[in-house]
């Protein structure tokens, strides 16, 4: 029974670095959308609204596989949490799940992670608005 506690547990652990790796894969994938389009355009529009819908989808992927590795109940509250509030609700999980201490720690693991997909959208756009720009010349 152990054992296979272990590796429902090792699954969802995979399932977690899954989802961090889609979310590095959707930054380098929407820095260029977002930020090699005019604001007010069509393009804009369109990238702006994958994301609002995108970021909470990827955040609560990785609460609810964070609550079968931890064998907690995925409660309705958590998706509204998600839904409402995105990478923030993801805070307060942390702090609900881990414990004060646990969850800041947490915390600031996550806020590390969600500065360096930031890094990566903003740097994927700016390849890409220099390529555009390089090629204009």
């Amino acid at each position: 029974m152990d054992n296979i506690d272990k590796r429902v547990r090792l699954d969802q652990r995979r399932n977690k670095r899954t989802t961090v790796l889609a979310a590095f894969i959707f930054s380098i994938v929407m820095g260029p959308f977002a930020l090699g389009q005019k604001e007010g355009s069509l393009g804009a529009f369109i990238a702006n609204l994958v994301s609002i819908l995108a970021i909470p989808l990827l955040t609560f992927s990785w609460c609810y596989f964070d609550c079968l590795e931890h064998n907690l109940p995925v409660r309705k509250g958590l998706r509204w949490l998600m839904v409402l509030l995105g990478p923030f609700g993801l805070f307060v999980h942390l702090l609900k799940s881990r414990g004060v201490t646990e969850g800041l720690i947490a915390s600031a693991k996550a806020l590390g992670l969600m500065a360096a997909l930031f890094l990566v959208f903003v740097v994927s756009g700016a390849l890409f608005v220099a390529a555009i720009l390089q090629l204009g010349q």
